[in-house]
């Protein structure tokens, strides 16, 4: 009686163990997925962006990357913070580079999305008001976000908005101009279109 049934449990133990070590061994075989994008709305505004994105071989729903950019900050975001509205600030990311991960809720590149980045952006502050010379400082940033990843036409064309909101803190620098204090706020909010192409 017991020698049948300790057999069926080896049986059923072996099939068990063999199917997680096939379905773990075909999880870890899949192909990497690059890809590569940027956000127009940084090329209008005197800037750039370039990022690249991987979806690893283990994963069929995270997608980790890299980017860096630059551009000038339109004055409708300088002026959401009330404090700097009208006082003739100009500013600029002169550099800034940042460290991407997104989880899709579907499959990789497809679809609703959430992430977090974490980096770091040097600005250039001047204000036309005060005549002086500009000055620089510096954020990290610790950004969540969520968006979706669509593709228009089949292939490997795709447009990804998304939005964030995220912790700015002020790591060095000058943010004063003559009698002028450019406000900073430990908070903000992002939203752009970013496009790309897998590959």
């Amino acid at each position: 009686m017991k020698t049948p049934l300790i057999c069926t449990l080896l049986l059923a133990s072996g099939l068990l163990t063999g199917g997680v070590q096939q379905s773990a061994a075909q999880t870890f075989t899949e192909k990497s997925v690059w890809s590569a994008e940027t956000d127009p709305a940084t090329f209008l505004f005197s800037g750039f962006a370039v990022h690249l994105r991987v979806k690893p071989s283990f994963s069929e729903n995270w997608v980790l990357g890299a980017g860096t950019y630059a551009m000038d900050l339109p004055s409708l975001m300088v002026d959401l913070n009330s404090e700097n509205k009208g006082k003739g600030w100009k500013v600029r990311i002169d550099g800034a580079f940042s460290l991407f991960s997104e989880y899709y809720f579907r499959e990789a590149n497809t679809g609703s999305f959430i992430g977090v980045q974490a980096g770091f952006q040097n600005y250039r502050l001047t204000n036309k008001q005060t005549g002086s010379k500009g000055v620089s400082y510096n954020l990290l940033v610790l950004m969540p976000s969520a968006g979706y990843t669509w593709r228009p036409w089949d292939g490997s064309f795709y447009l990804k908005p998304w939005l964030g909101l995220g912790w700015v803190p002020k790591l060095s620098g000058r943010t004063t101009l003559g009698t002028q204090q450019y406000d900073l706020a430990p908070v903000t909010a992002f939203a752009t279109l970013h496009t790309g192409f897998t590959f």
